[in-house]
């Protein structure tokens, strides 16, 4: 088979089975098109993607475990050259800011028709990006309109003892290591994590972890995030 050939590989995230049914089904008939591996969730979704080295990676963005956008942030931390497309029902702003400074190279709406979604998988298999007009706009007010180190992330969303938490999780630290550091009670160290898990959109104590890794890679990156693009 000639380079030119070659399938375009694809790994499905989405915790819900009906949508990976669904876009198995519009991609069945697809020649070059060759699903590979699948995931239900964010951290399923990074060990896939080490695993399978897809093309493209379709992603959602609300998942148990950990969220698309700090998973799209762990696989490109592993794989530059990973490339994310996000499927997902929101267009709010700060949606679309985190999905593009995540370094994703595409967001396409699930109201999109069928074939707009094969064209922009094989626009980024291709080495391009696909953010719609409107999204890129947005985008483009907001970064404008604030500073690029204001730009809104979940991260700069939390309190100055909540970050502290999330630094000692990634490194690993139990709950009572944690409350030893902070010098303060172990239930308040719980109480600091259930709140962190709530709004982080992570369910367990694995997803905080990469939660905390994707954080350190974020700010090492800079406010800009990861490229976009080549």
């Amino acid at each position: 088979m000639l380079e030119s050939e070659k399938k375009i590989r694809i790994l499905l995230v989405d915790d819900h089975p009906l949508t990976r049914e669904g876009i198995r089904a519009c991609l069945a008939d697809v020649p070059h098109i060759e699903i590979v591996g699948e995931a239900a969730d964010g951290q399923e979704a990074v060990e896939c993607a080490r695993r399978f080295l897809p093309d493209v990676i379709v992603m959602d963005v609300n998942m148990p475990r950990l969220n698309g956008i700090a998973a799209t942030t762990l696989i490109l931390r592993e794989n530059r050259e990973a490339r994310v497309l996000f499927l997902t029902m929101h267009d709010h702003i700060d949606y679309i800011v985190e999905i593009i400074r995540s370094g994703a190279r595409g967001c396409l709406s699930k109201a999109e028709p069928s074939e707009h979604l094969l064209r922009a998988i094989e626009k980024i298999a291709a080495g391009e990006t696909c953010f719609g007009i409107s999204e890129t706009l947005r985008y483009l007010r907001r970064y404008h309109a604030t500073p690029p180190c204001e730009i809104a992330t979940p991260l700069h969303a939390l309190t100055t003892r909540e970050r502290e938490v999330v630094q000692l999780v990634g490194e690993g630290l139990t709950n009572r290591q944690i409350s030893l550091r902070l010098n303060v009670a172990l239930r308040t160290v719980e109480t600091y994590r259930e709140r962190l898990m709530r709004k982080l959109d992570v369910h367990d104590a694995a997803g905080l972890r990469s939660y905390a890794a994707a954080s350190d890679c974020l700010a090492e990156l800079g406010p800009n995030g990861p490229p976009i693009g080549n």
